[in-house]
């Protein structure tokens, strides 16, 4: 069960976490498009219509950088099921926002920049996850990591869709919002109010293996890693708890 929610994880955040950092092939499909193509003087693509679409990228990505911050308070505060819904929610009404822009109704600022704030919260709330697993709790806050890189690829396989004729753009970013959508449906079946934390060992004294006092101090040392660990299991059990009811059914 536990692998099965890190895989689930990783998937959620490779499609929403770092969207926005893959910039580039959208840009190009909005200037094949034409959008912005009225700042050309001798038509387009020219350097005004590009700098026109670049604010739109400066501006998402200083606000996914500027909400670090912010979302980490409602992480803390409300824990990782609100945190996730919370960014599915701005994602999907960004990518909901992305699919009816055009020419005549300009939202790609707004659209753009809500799939930006969106995606971290998603992420984010992924990364108590690693505590599921102890002895690959580095490998796991490392894959969440890297999958906020790799989503910048989304963007990519949009422009080799669209190119390919297989729909339009705004017929892309509207399949698309079914993913955030799901996110925000399945997040109370999968996440739980509260992050998930190994409990902390109580340090063992320094003990000298030759006399009867160190034989004791020995005896109370191995004590001492016995609760830790049934407080270990404990902590899981309790967890296992207050974890939503499609985790409680799957660990059975």
């Amino acid at each position: 069960v536990s692998a099965l929610l890190v895989f689930v994880g990783a998937m959620e955040a490779v499609a929403t976490s770092g969207v926005v950092f893959g910039w580039a092939p959208l840009q190009m499909m909005l200037q094949e498009e034409g959008i912005y193509r009225d700042v050309c003087t001798d038509g387009p693509p020219c350097q005004e219509q590009a700098v026109r679409l670049q604010i739109i990228y400066t501006v998402a990505t200083s606000a996914f950088c500027f909400c670090v911050w912010p979302t980490g308070l409602v992480l803390d505060a409300y824990g990782p099921r609100a945190c996730c819904m919370m960014g599915a929610a701005f994602f999907g009404v960004g990518t909901a926002l992305m699919a009816i822009s055009d020419e005549a109704h300009d939202l790609f600022m707004p659209g753009f920049v809500l799939m930006a704030v969106g995606g971290l919260p998603v992420v984010l709330s992924m990364m108590h996850l690693s505590e599921l697993i102890p002895a690959l709790a580095g490998t796991i806050m490392t894959i969440f990591n890297v999958m906020i890189d790799v989503s910048s690829l989304d963007l990519q396989l949009f422009h080799v869709v669209v190119s390919s004729g297989w729909c339009t753009r705004k017929e892309a970013f509207g399949y698309y919002t079914a993913v955030p959508l799901a996110i925000f449906v399945t997040a109370p079946f999968l996440w739980p109010n509260q992050k998930f934390e190994q409990p902390t060992k109580p340090p063992v004294d320094d003990v000298i293996f030759d006399s009867p006092r160190s034989e004791r101090g020995c005896d109370a040392g191995h004590a001492r890693d016995s609760s830790a660990a049934a407080a270990d299991g404990s902590s899981r059990k309790q967890w296992l708890k207050q974890a939503p009811f499609g985790v409680q059914m799957a660990s059975k």
